[in-house]
């Protein structure tokens, strides 16, 4: 029996080499206490010790873990391929020395120390017992933690697993603190005699492949229990803390925010309180992806809007776009009306009410959004709103409120490719259609500058238009990270970067060589944000317009009690240089705002400057 805790010189080692050549069988008492031997020590004499006990080519046992490569949606919707995923060690082969003898190993540990691996490559072949002392075989290798609730709780958690490659890894025994020394003794000699006894060799076992499963979302849970409030906090709050990729970028410690909303969690009951709290919270990640679906509640998520489009114009919501419908036509109300009030709720007062549940990655997107939502309303409801028009007369006007269609209002008419005055092409990015792109530069080739309007949402053709327009020969359109939790989810995540490439112009399509500019303003959000950066990679496209939404990376969803989605984005995307785009949105080359007066004209004056600076 060779004893690790007591200081060993190399004389003792030698020594006990020689013990162990004479020994039939051989127990060693790893069992350490850090008075008496550090741990290295220790592992380096078992280490050596060992050695000499591997008569033949071993394999060690690897571990495995999960790894979540960004947040796996929970309802499928998302366009980003994050997944989870088993990572494995690789084995380890351990070659026998010259000298090695064969001798049954029984193996006394503690919970000061760990498993050698070639201990775990002996327990394989049948050729060594391990007996655990006051701890278990998973606390020693397996266990996270112990993570403290309060000063008597604390949670342990298992996060990884060892690969069978023979015999399973086990505890051959495991006694109670309390056993004493002779126990301990008996109980490895028992198991040295089971091995000499036992012809078994068992094949490897085969783990159970990973099995992804969604969160449970308790859709029945409408107004949810105080407990299922709380679930609903913590597993929100973990999300983000453990997923969200622009955590840097929060206006507040993530950690003072769950603190400050469990009381309000608590406090939240009823349906549309539960729906309010969880909404107030994600404005507190100033993010214009961020999305709630699921909600029943008129101010968080208003289901149905006119056929109209309205904006801040100086300061004032304007009407913008009047539906073609006959239903919207009969109304009377005209391009450059700004709205005084709607449903007998002055507008402004009506929108800060919206706007406290509005998430938003600046001021912009969410004065945009906060306007979007004091318009809407119940589907099918009638939205009376007064407007005042050009002549200063205010009137009423009666509007029904419709569940959308995407774009079943579409910002601008006229054709999508056109040549304006000075051989100047034009594209509406907004209406543009992929299998349109090849024509769309046929008809522009000999213009001397294109402009695309991105004041919209894309149809994605960024891949098709960049690779040709990509006169710099650029590699890289985006820089784009996410957060990789592995192992043990106590560590912080690390980051995944991704250098997101520019298409090669295949089949020998000429490249676009003139100019080009793109418009922008706060409708300007994640995929027509990413447009802008691969425009301004491959060709040094210059913007013009005003502040966009500040919103690029894929989004994820996540689901709480009730039957909510929350949605949020789950890349970091940056330009091809690394420069920021989240919350501060695309670099606005010549700053160009409309006016109420260029509105009510029929003037579109962004475009006005993108032409006098193309020409």
């Amino acid at each position: 029996m060779v004893q690790l805790a007591a200081p060993h010189t190399p004389a003792d080692v030698d020594k006990a080499r020689a013990a162990i050549k004479d020994a039939k069988e051989l127990i060693v008492d790893a069992r350490l206490d850090d008075g008496v031997a550090t741990f290295n020590e220790a592992s380096g004499q078992l280490s050596d010790l060992l050695s000499g006990l591997i008569t033949r080519d071993l394999l060690t046992p690897p571990f495995r873990w999960v790894a979540h490569e960004g947040y796996t949606p929970q309802n499928g919707d998302s366009s980003s391929p994050y997944q989870s995923m088993f990572e494995e060690q690789a084995t380890t082969s351990l070659s026998p020395k010259p000298d090695a003898i064969h001798r049954p190993l029984a193996l006394v540990l503690n919970a000061a120390t760990s498993i050698p691996d070639a201990v775990m490559a002996l327990q394989a072949i049948g050729d060594a017992a391990i007996i655990m002392h006051g701890t278990t075989l998973d606390d020693l290798i397996t266990v996270a933690g112990p993570i403290p609730l309060d000063a008597n709780r604390v949670v342990r958690m298992r996060w990884l697993e060892v690969v069978p490659v023979g015999v399973p890894l086990h505890a051959d025994a495991e006694l109670p603190a309390e056993a004493d020394d002779a126990t301990v003794v008996a109980t490895a000699l028992a198991k040295l005699r089971a091995l000499r006894t036992s012809r078994v060799r068992p094949a490897a076992e085969s783990l159970p492949p990973l099995v992804w499963r969604a969160e449970k979302v308790y859709a029945n849970e409408k107004a949810p229990s105080a407990d299922m409030r709380l679930l609903a906090l913590f597993r929100l709050w973990t999300v983000i803390d453990r997923f969200y990729p622009y955590k840097a970028l929060l206006d507040e410690r993530w950690n003072d925010v769950l603190t400050s909303f469990i009381p309000r969690f608590e406090a939240a009951e009823g349906r549309n309180a539960y729906e309010e709290a969880v909404a107030d919270l994600m404005t507190h990640i100033p993010d214009s992806h961020v999305y709630i679906k699921g909600t029943v509640d008129p101010q968080v998520n208003p289901p149905a809007w006119p056929r109209i489009r309205a904006r801040m114009i100086e300061g004032k919501p304007v009407i913008v776009v009047v539906g073609g419908d006959e239903e919207t036509k009969r109304a009377g109300l005209r391009v450059g009306d700004f709205v005084v009030s709607a449903d007998g709720e002055p507008i402004a007062a009506r929108m800060e009410r919206f706007r406290r549940f509005v998430a938003a990655s600046n001021d912009a997107f969410r004065d945009y959004f906060s306007l979007l939502n004091a318009l809407a309303g119940a589907d099918g409801s009638t939205l009376v709103m007064a407007v005042r028009g050009a002549d200063g007369s205010t009137r009423t006007v009666r509007l029904v409120r419709h569940t959308p269609r995407f774009k079943e209002i579409t910002w601008r008419s006229g054709d999508v490719v056109r040549i304006l005055d000075g051989n100047v092409g034009y594209v509406d990015l907004d209406r543009l259609r992929p299998a349109e792109v090849d024509a769309m530069f046929e008809q522009l080739q000999r213009t001397r500058a294109i402009i695309f309007d991105m004041r919209g949402y894309p149809n994605a053709t960024m891949f098709a238009i960049a690779s040709r327009i990509n006169v710099r020969g650029a590699r890289v359109g985006a820089l784009m990270e996410f957060c990789v939790v592995r192992g043990n989810a106590t560590d912080e995540p690390i980051r995944q970067k991704i250098l997101q490439p520019i298409r090669e112009n295949t089949g020998g399509k000429p490249l676009y060589r003139g100019k080009t500019f793109m418009l922008v303003d706060e409708r300007t959000n994640s995929q027509s944000e990413h447009t802008g950066i691969f425009f301004e990679a491959a060709a040094g496209t210059k913007f013009v317009g005003s502040q966009t939404a500040g919103a690029d990376g894929d989004v994820t969803v996540t689901t709480l009690p009730g039957g909510l989605s929350i949605y949020f984005t789950g890349l970091d995307v940056r330009h091809a240089d690394g420069r920021q785009l989240q919350r501060v949105g695309l670099p606005i080359d010549y700053l160009v705002k409309p006016t109420l007066r260029g509105v009510q004209a029929g003037r579109d004056e962004v475009l006005d400057r993108a032409l006098q600076l193309a020409r």
